[in-house]
């Protein structure tokens, strides 16, 4: 019984770890006490193969004092392994000074595959008449 918590245990630890990007520590039978705590991750780790397909908004609704601005990210995630991501969104004047943003956490996208997410925010005004451009800024979480 002891045997097969322990492996549940480390499956837990293991699914964990990859659900959200820590480092895995192993001890190796035989090594010494400065030889036993290594990185289960190597230096050099590959780049993953992900995207931003799209990223679009658009005014929904107004008034005088806001702009409720919604939004439309495409993530694609080419690689054989779930990806999840954070995301900023940006809403940007015609030079590119930001003038609001958004943010978003645990974006999940399936193997192989492309994932569409939405979101809104309110920009107070007079900012919101500058808005011009979009911009999302994304990364691994």
């Amino acid at each position: 019984v002891a045997t097969q918590k322990m492996s549940l245990a480390m499956l837990e630890q293991k699914r964990a770890s990859l659900k959200f990007g820590f480092p895995l520590y192993s001890v190796n039978a035989g090594a010494s006490a400065e030889q036993s705590a290594s990185l289960d991750a190597s230096p050099a780790k590959r780049e993953l193969n992900w995207s931003i397909a799209k990223i679009e908004s658009r005014v929904t609704e107004s008034n005088s004092s806001w702009h409720k601005h919604a939004w439309r990210l495409e993530l694609q995630n080419d690689e054989d392994i779930p990806l999840t991501f954070n995301a900023k969104i940006e809403f940007q004047d015609r030079e590119g000074f930001v003038i609001d943003d958004d943010s978003e956490y645990g974006l999940y996208v399936p193997p192989n595959s492309t994932k569409t997410f939405t979101g809104s925010t309110l920009i107070s005004v007079p900012g919101a008449f500058k808005v011009e451009k979009t911009n999302a800024k994304v990364g691994l979480k």
